[in-house]
């Protein structure tokens, strides 16, 4: 009984102080009227000038269309408007082979303009095997040429490969794949674009005359035709 006596003043104690004040209460900061608050700083975005003029991003070129037909009288590839018909054949070179590629090209209601080097308008990319190495090889432009393909005017374009370049000719167990391009093909020399693989050229050499065969790219990796 004295224990349970005793601990009630100190719990009185405790529940009147709890009770009986209260925390004061946070005020707002006040200012004087002599000292009245600094204004916030405000920030204005200046103007541009005419030193800097505000530029559009250019607008993306629309992608080429090449449409391309097989038939029986072989591959058609059309584009800008222009009509190509590959064909190739070999040709004998030495104790070797080439391949003679010709496109003829013809337009309609249109005049174009094709980017002509000093190799002409087709430009060579490819893969070539002989034995057990393969290798990969591409033209180099030299030159800026210019040719007009009109409508009352259709041409050939001619070009062998290997062409003089270095290259030795194609022998017995020689595997060519060769993509053929156009350095340039638009309206105009402003708007000319390549056409990086306008068609595709296979060739195995034999103990018989090869037999190149044309057909739209594909890869340009061996194996497989």
């Amino acid at each position: 009984m004295a224990t349970i006596r005793s601990a009630r003043p100190c719990i009185w104690v405790i529940v009147l102080w709890g009770c009986g004040r209260a925390a004061p209460e946070a005020h707002a900061p006040t200012h004087s009227a002599e000292t009245p608050p600094a204004p916030e700083p405000r920030v204005e975005a200046s103007p541009p000038t005419a030193s800097e003029p505000v530029v559009d991003p250019p607008a993306p070129k629309a992608e080429r269309e090449i449409a391309y037909i097989s038939g029986p009288q072989g591959l058609r590839v059309e584009v800008e408007g222009a009509t190509f018909v590959p064909r190739a054949k070999p040709v004998r070179v030495g104790d070797g082979w080439a391949v003679r590629v010709e496109v003829e090209v013809t337009v309609e209601g249109t005049v174009l303009s094709l980017l002509e080097p000093a190799g002409g308008p087709l430009a060579f990319a490819g893969a070539l095997q002989r034995g057990e190495h393969a290798t990969r090889f591409t033209d180099q432009r030299v030159g800026d040429g210019e040719r007009f393909l009109t409508p009352a005017d259709p041409v050939v374009l001619r070009r062998d490969f290997p062409d003089g370049s270095g290259e030795k000719p194609l022998r017995r167990g020689d595997r060519l794949r060769l993509e053929v391009g156009l350095w340039g093909l638009g309206a105009d020399a402003d708007s000319r674009r390549p056409v990086k693989r306008l068609f595709q050229i296979d060739m195995v050499v034999g103990a018989k005359t090869p037999q190149p065969v044309v057909g739209p790219p594909r890869t340009a990796d061996f194996p497989g035709p």
